[in-house]
């Protein structure tokens, strides 16, 4: 069986982008991923936390083999 762990990264606004749009910046992710990593958690992926219209977040998924449960 698996558990799984749930963290929200801010996205903040940088700008706008070379290729159009708006520039996002959400680089506090790649510390969160490897802090969970060295306590033995697995990156499995993230959803998009929006507000008004825009990206306000990143929940990063997160997850690790737990006991069995009986």
């Amino acid at each position: 069986m698996y558990e799984y762990d749930f963290v929200r990264v801010d996205a903040e606004w940088s700008g706008y982008s070379l290729f159009g749009g708006v520039k996002v910046d959400t680089g506090s992710y790649q510390t969160v991923i490897r802090e969970r990593a060295a306590q033995g958690w697995r990156y499995v992926g993230y959803f998009p936390v929006t507000g008004q219209d825009t990206l306000r977040e990143l929940e990063l998924v997160f997850e690790r083999e737990g006991e069995e449960r009986q």
